[in-house]
């Protein structure tokens, strides 16, 4: 589940890179997601840890959904490109 995880969160990192021309970016949204990751399982008392809260299911389909909203988008400046 962890590598799953990690394979659906990385195209939305490298995008952060590649918009930012940084990776100070990518890094502080990790950070972010590292101290926000546990908040749902607070609120979620006896909820399954493998289906509930930003490791599990949900937060694996969560990932996936802006994967494919940052495939739609396309490259950054893509879009830009071509209207012009």
């Amino acid at each position: 589940m962890v590598a799953s995880r990690r394979a659906a969160a990385t195209p939305v990192f490298v995008y952060m890179c590649v918009r930012a021309k940084s990776v100070i970016a990518a890094a502080l949204m990790h950070g972010a997601f590292n101290g926000v990751a546990m908040a749902p399982m607070l609120v979620l008392a006896g909820g399954n840890p493998i289906l509930a809260g930003t490791m599990g299911l949900a937060g694996m389909l969560t990932w996936l959904v802006m994967d494919a909203i940052i495939l739609a988008i396309g490259k950054p400046g893509e879009a830009n490109r071509r209207r012009g």
